[in-house]
């Protein structure tokens, strides 16, 4: 009583004394009171058996670890009993002021719950506490059945080894003690379980499952593209749970999950195309980063659909997300396709085919270079210019395009250094010109072709060309040898000087298509079946091959592609892909696991890489 009149009465003269021998106000340690916890707790939905997910939210203002009582009742929330939760941890759970989200399982069978036929008037009841005790909450009635001696099945998955991406197949064994078929639902969680969402399986079908008293394995193949799953990034905290159910009557088993794993779908695509009549489309491929393991897309071979046109193509270019297709027929046309950088999609941009020239005949090799498309026509041994335009992907042909080769069978084309380098494979009647490889300047302005004095450069009979760094890169095969050579390619005049060493003999046979990347030099060898490998010395533009070159492809090796230290060949004999792991130091191929994969499609040939 003293305090409290004091309190009342205090003066501004009498709180320093009163403060100095311990008197405050009787309020004051209330207002410093932290706040209890509280939560919200879901009902749930339909008629539940043996083990019941109740889903649950804590909230703390001050984010204080929190303790629950979970119980349940059978008689619309009027006495209550502890519930039995299995191994669920009831303390110490983490909450914030936003709420943290909870499944808790409840063993509805064990309780005694449902035994004697369908209870209606369930409730599930849990309260917080911390230091201090916080309100409860309950659900609303539910029905709970869990009839006779049928026991509940039980799933047991098998966590996915290494970095998982696209469908990522989850072992899955279920079992039940008498064989009943069951019904699967199948979820998947990204913070290691603690909320879950519906997983797409495509076209599994989850009911009618077998299972015997000591488990049927089963495989569950989840779309992880398709739910979105590690598009941007590798998600290290991903789980799959499978909850079994058998019928009649309605009896939810023990559902199994796996441990933490880690799917990335932050891949790329590439894109093969199938020379056969009949098929003439591109099968598009994800990558994924981790392993270089190849899934084909949704909807894929997309058809090129282009009509008089017998082989569909010899060629793919990537600019940015487009590719740009030459069409192999009596009309020489050139396509440009957009593509969908999440799901690999391609899609004819509004403008395309364009033409390549009146009269042009049989596009084979396109090139990309200074804002404009280079499109060789093998028939009417020409060169078409295109004005490339990057927001729509148009292509116009330029006034004066096309340009002569001034040779025969113009099958190569490069850009390089406001250059362009093309092939002629065999000897021009009226120019008398003998197979060799053309070099013609760009003008920038308007995209016309000169030809250097020297051109065509006799070179006979030319195989694959590459233009990297100032220098040419070109194969031949004469018999059984097959040869590498490397000029170095005078900026100003485009004079060609060879390096020192070249030409470089090759270990394998044949040299079709070849690829330069990181110093390094790929080789099909397409007579063989093999890639070689040769390490460019970046000063000198000399060769050296790898130890372990050349290796091993599939049937008839063809297209190749390199990206993000993987390399991809096309083997049209057997239809397949060859996917290899470049280490970056020594050159040293590996293949990687699965390959070599089908390659959706026949008579497999070019490769591309959008980048």
């Amino acid at each position: 009583m003293f305090r409290i009149r004091i309190c009342k009465k205090l003066s501004i003269f009498l709180i320093p004394v009163l403060v100095a021998f311990g008197f405050a106000c009787s309020n004051s340690s209330s207002r410093n009171r932290p706040s209890p916890p509280s939560v919200t707790v879901t009902t749930p939905v339909g008629v539940v058996s043996g083990v019941v997910l109740v889903d649950f939210t804590l909230l703390d203002s001050e984010s204080d670890p929190v303790n629950i009582v979970v119980e349940f009742s059978i008689d619309s929330g009027t006495s209550f009993a502890p519930a039995d939760l299995g191994g669920f941890g009831t303390t110490g759970l983490p909450s914030n002021p936003q709420g943290v989200a909870y499944t808790a399982p409840w063993d509805s069978d064990a309780d005694g719950v449902g035994a004697g036929g369908p209870v209606s008037t369930v409730r599930i009841r849990i309260t917080p506490s911390d230091s201090d005790l916080g309100l409860p909450d309950e659900t609303l009635d539910f029905s709970v059945v869990n009839l006779g001696p049928n026991g509940r099945p039980v799933a047991i998955l098998t966590t996915p080894p290494g970095v998982v991406a696209a469908t990522v197949l989850i072992p899955t064994t279920i079992s039940d003690p008498e064989s009943d078929p069951v019904e699967i639902t199948a979820e998947f969680s990204t913070d290691s379980g603690v909320t879950w969402q519906t997983a797409d399986l495509g076209g599994f079908s989850t009911t009618g499952l077998a299972t015997t008293p000591a488990g049927v394995a089963h495989t569950v193949p989840w779309d992880s593209v398709s739910d979105g799953i590690g598009l941007a990034g590798a998600v290290l905290t991903t789980r799959f749970r499978v909850t079994p159910a058998d019928f009649p009557p309605t009896l939810v088993g023990a559902p199994g999950d796996t441990t933490d794993f880690t799917v990335d779908n932050s891949g790329f695509f590439i894109y093969v195309h199938h020379l056969q009549t009949g098929d003439r489309n591109v099968s598009v491929f994800r990558v994924t980063s981790g392993t270089g393991a190849l899934a084909e897309v949704p909807n894929s071979p997309f058809d090129l659909l282009v009509s008089g046109n017998p082989f569909g193509t010899w060629d793919l270019l990537s600019i940015g997300d487009r590719l740009v297709v030459p069409f192999w027929k009596s009309v020489g046309e050139v396509g440009v396709y957009d593509v969908d950088p999440t799901s690999g999609m391609m899609t004819e941009v509004a403008s395309s085919p364009t033409g390549s020239g009146v009269g042009s005949q049989y596009v084979r090799n396109v090139a990309y270079g200074g804002g404009r498309v280079f499109a060789v026509n093998m028939q009417t041994n020409e060169i078409s210019v295109f004005d490339y335009d990057v927001a729509t992907g148009a292509l116009t042909l330029t006034p004066n395009s096309p340009f002569a080769t001034l040779g025969r069978q113009g099958i190569r084309i490069e850009y390089g250094d406001g250059r362009i380098f093309s092939t002629n494979t065999l000897s021009d009647p009226l120019t008398l010109n003998p197979p060799g490889i053309a070099v013609l300047d760009v003008d920038p302005a308007t995209g016309d072709l000169t030809h250097l004095p020297f051109s065509p450069m006799t070179f006979d009979p030319p195989g694959a060309i590459l233009h990297r760094n100032g220098r040419l890169i070109a194969t031949r095969t004469v018999g059984a040898i097959t040869e590498v050579h490397v000029w170095d390619v005078d900026p100003v005049s485009g004079v060609f000087t060879a390096v020192a060493g070249s030409p470089f003999s090759t270990t394998g046979l044949g040299g079709y298509n070849i690829e330069f990347a990181n110093d390094f030099l790929f080789v099909i060898h397409d007579t063989s079946g093999q890639v070689g490998v040769f390490q460019m010395d970046p000063a000198t533009g000399g060769l050296m091959e790898v130890t372990g070159s050349p290796f091993a492809t599939g049937g008839g090796p063809w297209g190749v592609a390199y990206f993000r230290d993987f390399l991809f060949v096309t083997n049209r004999f057997d239809d397949t892909i060859s996917v290899f792991d470049v280490d970056p130091l020594t050159g040293f191929l590996t293949e990687v696991a699965g390959s070599p994969f089908p390659s959706g499609g026949l008579d497999t040939t070019v490769v591309e890489v959008p980048r």
